[in-house]
């Protein structure tokens, strides 16, 4: 008889009546509109589930190797436009902080969804109780977090700015303050936004609860992220939509590709990327440039052959190991595809003759096809 298959997180979002009764204990007063919101974009989204030993895998890049956040922190990209990526946290908080590890505390987070919609993270938790919550973050990858915008962040949740920096790295914050990085400890403020959601004023005691609830998340996210676009690493297995049942009643289960890893990632980054730099990071969002691909990558990604491992290189397009801090513009596949990647910088086109056009404020608009006959 075949095994029945377990519903995934995203599957119990999805089933779950967020009303009320079931998100009581979110303290955000726009909770159900969000949740819903949440909901209709999970549907769509392409689901990625990291397995336990993955999830596991995830904590020792963490624990061992937490300089990979900080050196490659301009990969932490989705494989989709919109996408649903979820993780067990037991595994990483085994590992990163085995002092405070309660396996009996069932109002622990058992699993961690990110919804990430081209570089906006929402994110949502289910604790070992069944209580779900989404959570009342956005963070935007590679964007620029501007000073007034942190400060307002700041007097929202009750912080300082330093403290901010504690909040992304969570425990990781304690190992880089010991070894004197303080670089590090910047980067990923310096290089990603986050904002809040609450609509109403928290007082001192709410703002450090849902501080402590959500402590270390973002860099759980990156490292995640990181780890799913590395395929010398990462395997993955199609699971297809069935039906199942949850609370005893029946339901659609959706597709979703398996996330697993066979190899301990941390040898294989260490050789990758062996650095003794020390610097600031190169804030790249600060320039209005992209990054350009040749007919290799995009055909690779057109067609689903190959999701890229990116190597930095040099101007001759050879392998190099790249320090914290080095100005790297070029970058080659290492799955031998042929794709090759390099930063242009900001530049204008088109010819000064005919005039100039400002594109610093617009809005896309929905396009009509107009119907022929």
């Amino acid at each position: 008889m075949a095994k029945t298959r377990e519903p995934i997180f995203a599957d119990i979002l999805i089933a779950q009546a967020l009303d009320k009764s079931t998100l009581a204990h979110m303290m955000d007063i726009d909770r159900e509109g969000r949740a819903r919101r949440f909901q209709q974009k999970l549907r769509l989204a392409e689901k990625f589930v990291f397995d336990e030993e993955a999830s596991h895998r995830v904590g020792l890049v963490l624990r061992d190797v937490p300089e990979l956040l900080v050196e490659q922190i301009q990969f932490a990209r989705p494989p989709f436009d919109l996408c649903w990526i979820e993780y067990a946290l037991d595994p990483i908080m085994k590992l990163l902080n085995p002092d405070r590890y309660d396996p009996t505390d069932q109002t622990r987070d058992k699993k961690i969804g990110v919804l990430i919609e081209h570089n906006r993270i929402l994110s949502a938790s289910l604790t070992h109780s069944s209580l779900i919550a989404v959570l009342p973050f956005i963070y935007h990858l590679n964007t620029e977090w501007r000073l007034e915008d942190q400060l307002r962040f700041c007097e929202k949740m009750k912080i300082s700015r330093m403290q901010i920096d504690q909040w992304l790295w969570g425990s990781i914050s304690d190992k880089f303050s010991r070894e004197g990085k303080k670089e590090h400890l910047r980067a990923l403020r310096n290089t990603n936004m986050a904002e809040t959601m609450f609509t109403s004023e928290l007082s001192v005691e709410q703002a450090i609860s849902v501080l402590k609830g959500t402590m270390g998340d973002f860099k759980n996210h990156i490292a995640a992220l990181l780890l799913l676009n590395r395929p010398t690493l990462t395997q993955y297995a199609r699971v297809p939509n069935t039906r199942g049942w949850i609370r005893h009643k029946p339901r659609f289960f959706m597709a979703y590709n398996t996330v697993r890893m066979a190899l301990d990632p941390v040898p294989v980054i260490r050789k990758l990327s062996e650095g003794h730099g020390e610097g600031e990071l190169r804030r790249r969002h600060r320039v209005r440039g992209h990054y350009c691909h040749n007919d290799a990558a995009r055909k690779a990604l057109l067609h689903h052959t190959c999701v890229h491992e990116w190597q930095p290189a040099n101007d001759e397009w050879e392998p190099v190991k790249a320090d914290v801090g080095d100005d790297i513009e070029h970058w080659i596949c290492l799955s031998n595809c042929g794709g090759r990647r390099w930063w242009r910088e900001q530049h204008e086109r088109g010819s000064a003759a005919v005039g100039y056009v400002d594109h610093t404020q617009y809005e896309v608009t929905r396009y009509e096809k107009k119907a022929t006959g």
